[in-house]
């Protein structure tokens, strides 16, 4: 690989700032099965299949997983239901349900080698839901995490287990091809996007920030002296601000990553046999404004996965580190509550994420059921379980210690088909009769005064044509909403979009992915980007969501914009690859890749701004630039900042996933930044 001079600059440009607002356009997609598509933002909908429901009527059925241990840790298996007691609020309770589930030893679980499908057809005995919490993870940690879940897909799951994939940071939620196909599981890992941001690279913890606003001086003088080195700012006023600033950035991203754990845990409830949800995150704080513990969203996500019999383990991504921030443990806390709080296990301080996995399954290999009726009382307080095995005090038992319950809440009745699709947006799993996803990058330059580009893309192997005066086309309604960080909606947008197939190419047309981009005005801040499109001629809907940050480029710290992938082809010149799902770029083997960012608050000249460009294949790193000046990689500079692009020649690279990270860095100071994109190089 040798870098080129970009050329064709212009083209470019005109294609990523789209100055007249928005664009509709298609891109051929080569190669991507409508399961892939599914996959990508599909959820289940799988019922439990000869499984008994409970008949609620003002009792609710509680079910208890249970895993007992002898002295050595070893799993017992051999108990029946008159050898436990249950008891709620420290009162027994009738074991109404009661069941023994018991998986094959690790070595009568191997699946052949290269196989595709993972589950038969048959009931699954485990539903494991890898929720990867890409709001809390740094590059490092996902870069180990996504390794770790390649090896546990293809070497640890067994055919009787049901495997899904969740993310915080971006689109999808529970998958349904994507838990029956091994290929589709590890291409939606390879889509895991690091959220690398603000609060989570910053010596400036959320706890020391909660420290800060509860007025505590020498939290004050710490974060004072952290800031001065970070940006090189000493004003005390600036220190208290931005504590209120971490502390309001690290509650909505806690929001969010519980929110929709509990939606999981509630969906996953319909599901048969062992519910367990794998929780990949370095942690969250537990701090709110005024230095305050917030514990309500914590709770109700216990409170569902346990209603729902889930247990939950917890595993650290970021492994062993030897810098340690100050207030790092308390970012431990929530993992650990979750956890312990369902009857299942934290993994912390350790690099071997496939260990934890392996051992999350061993963990689950016997295990029983327990149900009772929780009664008729109406207290909404706090309810302890407590399991106990009678006259073997020497077994350990592992059960949920409790769960709060939640009144019923009627659900507002949408009337119209544009409220409907408001509903939809503002569920917190997507909803995917149509296959969308949502991408949002920060961009500022001189070509308008927006400071995002947002982009739609849209499956067209789910849509449906119809003909209007003779005519073929696909007809859609696409609705954006931006949350700020308190959670309210800043800016609406809604278009209705016609696509007209020139008459013969409707089906060749259903294989494209079409896109639908946009720049957005935003002050700087942190949001949340939710997208819905509805068919009219159908009614059916699809939702996506992402996160985007807007720097404040007034407090002079470097910056850079989001990184922008395209192709060049000899023949074509500059050409935008095809954005498979939320963030996959797919270019073709043989094409010569482009990036472009922008670098803002350089406090050198471009001679003296270093900067670094690596690609990861996996964990192999296979180019790296070395540090150089960003003079040689400059293609303009202008008011906003400095412009970089750079044409790389691949030299037929094998197809795969690949991970491209650039690093700009200011001599003589601390300040750094970094973007980094995942793409696919296909045949």
């Amino acid at each position: 690989m040798v870098p080129r001079d970009l050329g064709n600059r212009a083209e470019f440009m005109v294609t990523l700032f789209s100055k007249g607002g928005c664009l509709f356009l298609a891109a051929a997609m080569s190669v991507s099965p409508k399961a892939m598509a599914w996959a990508l933002t599909g959820a289940i909908h799988t019922k439990p299949v000869g499984h008994k429901q409970a008949v609620r009527l003002k009792a609710e059925l509680i079910e208890v997983r249970v895993i007992v241990t002898d002295w050595q840790g070893q799993p017992v298996g051999d108990l029946k239901k008159e050898d436990f007691e249950l008891l709620e609020n420290g009162r027994p309770r009738e074991i109404a349900f009661f069941s023994v589930e018991r998986m094959e030893s690790r070595s009568e679980r191997a699946i052949e080698p290269g196989r595709d499908r993972i589950r038969p057809a048959e009931i699954p005995a485990r539903v494991i839901v890898l929720f990867v919490d890409t709001l809390h993870l740094s590059f490092s940690s996902l870069a180990r995490a996504r390794q770790a879940l390649r090896t546990f897909i293809e070497e640890q799951v067994s055919e009787r287990d049901f495997v899904a994939l969740v993310a915080t940071g971006g689109a999808f939620g529970l998958a349904g091809e994507c838990a029956s196909h091994r290929r589709v599981l590890l291409y939606a890992i390879e889509r895991l996007t690091p959220w690398e941001q603000g609060i989570y690279t910053s010596g400036y913890t959320p706890y020391l920030a909660a420290m800060v606003d509860r007025g505590d001086r020498d939290a004050l003088r710490l974060a004072s002296r952290i800031v001065a080195a970070e940006e090189g700012i000493a004003d005390p006023a600036y220190v208290r601000s931005k504590a209120r600033m971490i502390l309001n950035e690290a509650a909505w991203r806690r929001k969010a990553t519980l929110s929709l754990l509990e939606a999981v845990a509630k969906q996953v409830a319909e599901m048969p046999g062992q519910r367990i949800i794998v929780l990949i995150s370095d942690g969250f704080t537990l701090m709110d404004i005024g230095g305050r513990l917030a514990t309500d969203e914590l709770n109700r996500a216990i409170g569902r996965a346990v209603r729902s019999g889930v247990t939950i383990y917890s595993l650290q991504g970021r492994g062993l580190e030897p810098n340690h921030r100050y207030g790092q443990e308390e970012l431990e806390n929530g993992l650990n509550a979750l956890a312990r709080d369902t009857g299942g296990r934290a993994f912390f301080n350790t690099n071997d994420l496939n260990a934890a996995l392996q051992q999350v399954l061993e963990d689950t290999r016997t295990y029983y059921v327990l149900g009772y009726y929780s009664g008729e009382d109406t207290d909404t307080r706090f309810r302890r379980i407590t399991v106990r095995v009678k006259g073997r005090p020497e077994y350990r038992v592992r059960a949920p210690k409790g769960y709060l319950p939640v009144a019923a809440k009627k659900e507002p009745t949408a009337r119209s088909p544009r409220q409907r699709l408001f509903q939809a947006i503002a569920a917190s799993l997507p909803v995917t009769s149509l296959g969308v996803a949502v991408s949002a990058e920060f961009l500022e330059s001189e070509a308008d005064d927006a400071q995002v580009s947002l982009f739609v893309h849209l499956d067209g192997t789910t849509l449906t044509d119809i003909v209007r005066n003779g005519r073929s086309l696909f007809e859609v309604e696409v609705v954006a909403v931006i949350y700020d960080h308190r959670g309210k909606p800043v800016t609406t947008m809604a278009h209705d979009v016609s696509v007209f197939i020139r008459p013969g190419h409707v089906e060749p047309a259903k294989h494209n992915i079409y896109h639908f981009a946009q720049r957005v005005a935003l002050p700087p801040g942190l949001y949340h980007v939710r997208v819905g499109v509805r068919e009219p001629s159908t009614d059916r809907m699809g939702t996506a969501m992402a996160w985007v940050e807007v720097p404040d480029l007034r407090r002079k710290q470097l910056t850079v914009s989001g990184l922008f992938l395209a192709e060049w082809e000899p023949e074509k010149g500059l050409q935008l690859p095809d954005i498979m799902g939320h963030t996959i770029r797919r270019v073709r083997r043989g094409t010569d890749l482009v990036y472009y960012l922008m670098i803002y608050n350089a406090s050198a000249p471009p001679e003296e701004l270093k900067m670094r460009v690596e690609i990861f294949r996996g964990e192999d790193r296979i180019h790296e630039s070395g540090w150089m000046p960003v003079s040689l990689r400059m293609i303009g500079r202008n008011k906003k900042g400095i412009e970089v692009a750079e044409r790389i020649v691949w030299n037929e690279a094998p197809p795969g996933f690949y991970e491209l990270r650039v690093t700009v860095s200011a001599p003589g100071s601390k300040q750094m930044a970094q973007r980094a994109v995942v793409f696919e190089v296909g045949l």
